[in-house]
C-alpha cells in the first residue's frame, strides 16, 4: 500500500471510531501500526530504490531521498494529528522517541545501500560546487548561501533522520577527493611546495566551506566543525604521505629539485606519524629499482648519495637512514668493485658534480652539526633502538660503515695512487698530495703512510730526472747517442 493510501485509509478508520475509542489509546495503537508499516514496507522499498539508483544521476538520487523521506514524514504527520488529541505526556514522550531514536535507528540499519548512493550524490555536488583546482573558488561562497542548492536541500531533508549517515558519506567523499587531488598534483613534478602552497590552501578555501553546506546548522568555529576540519587535515596528510611514498624513488632521482616536496613530506610525516610506511616504501623501491644486476656500481652509489641527502632533509636525526641502509649496505658490500668505485670518485677532482670528492674536501671544515642538535625521535620507527644506532655525520662515514674498516679504503687508495703515478711520466702529483692530506684527516696518518712514501718517491724521481737532464745539457762532450731517454721513476 502506498503511503498516501495508508494514511487516507487509517484516517478514515479513526474518523469513524473517534467517539468510541480513547484518543490516547488510539494514538498508541497507531504508533505501533505506523512503525510496523515504516519498517516492513517503506524502508525495504526505499533501499531497493537506492540499490537501483545510478550513482552519477544526482537528480535521480535526490528525488529518491526526497520522495521516501516525504513518505515517512506523511506517516509522522498522521501520528502528530492523533497526538494533538491524546493530550498525554507519555504519548508525547513516545512520539519524541519515535522521531529521534526509533526511525533514525531503523533507517541506519535498514538502508545498506544508502552509503554508496549518498557518496555518489555528494561527489557530484562536490564537482558541481567547483571542487577542481582550475575552477572558480568564488562559486563555493555563493553556494553557502544558496538555499536551492540540491546538497543543502538534501541536508535539510536528512535532518533528524539521516544526518549521521549523511555526515559519514560526506567524509568518505572528502577522503576520495583529497586522494585524487593529491595524486593529480603530485603527477606534475616535485619542484614546488605542493602541500604548503597548493593543497593546504585549496582545502582551507574550498573543502572547509563545502562541508558547511551539509553541516549547515554549525556556526563557524563550532566544536563539531573544528573537529571535522581537523579530521580533513589528517586525511590530507595521510593522502600526501601515501602518494609521495609511492613515488619516493622518483623524488630521490630528482634531488635537489625535489627539495620542496621533501620539506613538505618532512612536516607531513611528523604530523601523521607514517614513518614506518615511509621506510617500507623506500626500502621496497630501492630493492626493486636500484639494487638490481643491471645497475652499475657508480649509478647505485650516486643514487645512494642522493637518498642520504634526501633523508637528511626528512629526518636529520638519521633514524630513518639507519632503518633503510642495511639492504643497500649488504648489496654494495657484495659487489667486487664497490671500494674501488668509492675511492676513485672520492679522489677524482676532474669529475663534475662529484659528491664524494666534495664530501672529502668538506672534511677540512670543522663539523658544526652539534650546534644544530635536536633530540632523537625515540619512537620514530617501532623496534628501532636509537641507543644502538651508529649516527653518521657525513656520507663518507656511511660508506666506511659498510665495511667497518678505514684501512681497507686506505689500501685501495694506495693501489689506485700507484696506478696513477705509473700511468704517465709527467703525472701531476699536487692533487694527490692534497687528497692524501684530506684522507689523513678522515682515516688517520698511519693508514696513509704508504701513500706519503709513494709521493715522496715520485718527487725524488722527478728531481733525479731533472738533475740528469741538467747534467746532459751542460756537458758538451756527451754525444747525441748518449742522450737516450731514461726514466728514473721509483715507486715503492
Amino acid at each position: 500500500m502506498e503511503p498516501e493510501e495508508w494514511v487516507a485509509h487509517h484516517a478514515k478508520v479513526v474518523e469513524d471510531n473517534v467517539v468510541e475509542i480513547s484518543p490516547t489509546l488510539l494514538f498508541e495503537y497507531y504508533l505501533v501500526k505506523a512503525e510496523e508499516y515504516i519498517f516492513a514496507t517503506l524502508l525495504p522499498a526505499f533501499d531497493r530504490q537506492l540499490k537501483e539508483a545510478d550513482e552519477e544521476d544526482s537528480d535521480g538520487i535526490f528525488n529518491t531521498f526526497s520522495d521516501n523521506l516525504a513518505a515517512i514524514e506523511s506517516v509522522d504527520t498522521f501520528l502528530l494529528s492523533l497526538l494533538e488529541k491524546a493530550d498525554s505526556d507519555d504519548s508525547l514522550a513516545n512520539f519524541t522517541k519515535h522521531q529521534t531514536h526509533t526511525v533514525p535507528t531503523a533507517l541506519a540499519l535498514s538502508l545498506p545501500h544508502f552509503s554508496s548512493a549518498a557518496v555518489g550524490f555528494i561527489s557530484e555536488m562536490f564537482d558541481e560546487a567547483g571542487g577542481q583546482f582550475d575552477d572558480d573558488e568564488e562559486s563555493i561562497d555563493e553556494l553557502l548561501v544558496d538555499e536551492d542548492f540540491p546538497l543543502k536541500q538534501f541536508a535539510r531533508l536528512a535532518d533528524g533522520k539521516l544526518e549521521n549517515l549523511l555526515e559519514v558519506a560526506l567524509m568518505q567523499v572528502i577522503e576520495q577527493k583529497l586522494k585524487t587531488s593529491v595524486a593529480d598534483q603530485c603527477s606534475g613534478g616535485f619542484d614546488e611546495y605542493l602541500l604548503r602552497d597548493v593543497l593546504a590552501p585549496w582545502v582551507e578555501s574550498f573543502v572547509f566551506k563545502f562541508i558547511r553546506i551539509v553541516l549547515y546548522k554549525e556556526e563557524e568555529g563550532s566544536p563539531l566543525l573544528l573537529e571535522r576540519q581537523r579530521q580533513i587535515m589528517v586525511i590530507l596528510d595521510r593522502a600526501f604521505s601515501e602518494t609521495i611514498n609511492s613515488l619516493i624513488f622518483d623524488v630521490v632521482v630528482q634531488y635537489p629539485s625535489s627539495v620542496p616536496v621533501l620539506k613538505d613530506l618532512k612536516k607531513c610525516l611528523h604530523r601523521s606519524g607514517m614513518y614506518p610506511e615511509f621506510v617500507k616504501s623506500l626500502t621496497a623501491a630501492l630493492k626493486s629499482r636500484l639494487l638490481v644486476p643491471g645497475a652499475t656500481t657508480e649509478v647505485i652509489l650516486q643514487l645512494f648519495i642522493g637518498c642520504i641527502k634526501c633523508l637528511k632533509i626528512i629526518d636529520p636525526s638519521g633514524v630513518v637512514m639507519e632503518a633503510i641502509s642495511p639492504p643497500i649496505s649488504d648489496y654494495l658490500r657484495n659487489r667486487a668493485d664497490t671500494i674501488r668505485c668509492i675511492v676513485t670518485k672520492m679522489t677524482n677532482a676532474d669529475e663534475e658534480q662529484n659528491e664524494l670528492f666534495d664530501e672529502l674536501r668538506s672534511t677540512a671544515t670543522p663539523d658544526k652539526s652539534d650546534d644544530d642538535w635536536t633530540p632523537d625521535p625515540l619512537h620514530l620507527i617501532p623496534g628501532q633502538s636509537v641507543q644502538t644506532r651508529t649516527s653518521a655525520k657525513d656520507i663518507l662515514s656511511m660508506f666506511v660503515g659498510i665495511y667497518g674498516s678505514k684501512e681497507i679504503f686506505a689500501k685501495e687508495y694506495a693501489t689506485i695512487l700507484g696506478e696513477r703515478l705509473l700511468s704517465s711520466a709527467t703525472v701531476e702529483t699536487q692533487q694527490e698530495i692534497s687528497n692524501v692530506e684530506l684522507l689523513k684527516i678522515k682515516f688517520g696518518e698511519e693508514a696513509l703512510l704508504r701513500c706519503e712514501v709513494m709521493l715522496k718517491d715520485m718527487a725524488d724521481s722527478k728531481r733525479m730526472q731533472a738533475y740528469r737532464k741538467t747534467l746532459l745539457e751542460k756537458n758538451e762532450d756527451v754525444s747525441e747517442a748518449q742522450k737516450f731517454p731514461l726514466s728514473a721513476t721509483i715507486v715503492l
